[in-house]
């Protein structure tokens, strides 16, 4: 396998469809007065699988701002990459990059299964309604690793992140890439490559960073006060060309955590246990020190002995006693 891309730089769509009908479901009244966008938005997976939702016009808007932030802070990219996704592939066409854009389904946004339809619809029927409840129940246990009915779980989307992470190594050592996709897709490849834990992301996902559409995250593997290019992206920064509130252009240092076996502990100490053995089904001789490797082979050698002279002594009392046998007939 060949190194990382020298730089890598994520750029989630602009608003879309999709989007805009979250908004108008989570914010009713400022929509009461429209209500041909509240019926379209109810009727938008009705009509629509979210891999074809198209940009807004200010999704549209977003894109060509940022296509010009681009060219003007990155110059050319080496490599252009795109989720299949309708909305991404009108936000990379949007940055007018002259590009030669590859496609890849990979990139492809988290599928939310039933927890998407039951944004939008009214679920009248009462085995569909006890699903989404069972869903939202199993969110609040763990949501990294929850995977609503239908769909797949933030984990499962780090798999396709790591799985196009290994192509980049394969097709663009050493290059400036580019790449447009979605929200969880970006924060899967933040979660591989800064190796973040499940407790970090709900902290990341929380904070809102990449919640901006056409969002830029920057990793590069160049020390930008050096100039010298290591082996793994150590340096990120990232923009919304847009609305600039949102940019934190200052470099940020990537911390690829460990932790000794201390820390690991006191992780789990704050996690209830639920179920335990009984002090009487303990073993009552359970050994405290394992012997050492050399005592350890001694043992087994020692046992093996006594199993074969046992299987021999069998083996001649059996022959012995078919012989006397054989004799008395």
């Amino acid at each position: 396998m060949g190194d990382l891309p020298v730089d890598i730089v994520l750029i989630r769509h602009g608003e879309s469809e999709g989007n805009l009908a979250d908004e108008i479901k989570s914010h009713p009244r400022e929509y009461a007065g429209s209500h041909g966008a509240q019926q379209a938005s109810k009727n938008l997976t009705i009509s629509k699988h979210t891999s074809r939702f198209r940009l807004t016009d200010e999704g549209r808007r977003q894109a060509q701002v940022t296509g010009k932030f681009l060219k003007e802070t990155f110059g050319e990219f080496d490599r252009h990459y795109c989720s299949e996704y309708t909305r991404a592939r009108e936000t990379a066409a949007e940055l007018n990059l002259d590009a030669e854009w590859s496609l890849d389904f990979f990139l492809r946004e988290q599928d939310l299964g039933l927890e998407r339809a039951g944004n939008f619809v009214s679920t009248s029927s009462i085995t569909l309604r006890k699903a989404m409840d069972n869903d939202l129940e199993r969110r609040e246990c763990d949501e990294f690793y929850y995977t609503p009915t239908g769909g797949e779980s933030i984990a499962n989307t780090c798999l396709r992140a790591s799985r196009v992470l290994n192509q980049l190594r394969r097709e663009c050592s050493g290059l400036k890439v580019c790449i447009v996709l979605h929200g969880a897709v970006m924060w899967s490849f933040r979660i591989l490559i800064e190796r973040l834990n499940s407790k970090q992301y709900r902290k990341m996902k929380e904070s809102g960073l990449e919640k901006n559409f056409c969002q830029i995250l920057h990793y590069t593997r160049r020390n930008p006060e050096t100039g010298v290019v290591g082996t793994d992206f150590a340096w990120s920064r990232t923009f919304v060309p847009w609305d600039q509130k949102f940019s934190q252009p200052e470099w940020r240092k990537v911390e690829q955590i460990s932790y000794t076996d201390e820390e690991l502990i006191d992780s789990v100490k704050g996690v209830t246990q639920m179920v335990n053995n009984r002090e009487d089904e303990l073993p009552k001789n359970f050994p405290t020190e394992m012997p050492s490797f050399e005592n350890w082979q001694e043992d087994l050698k020692e046992k093996l002995r006594i199993k074969k002279e046992k299987e021999e002594k069998e083996k001649k009392e059996k022959e012995e006693k078919e012989k006397q046998q054989t004799l008395r007939k």
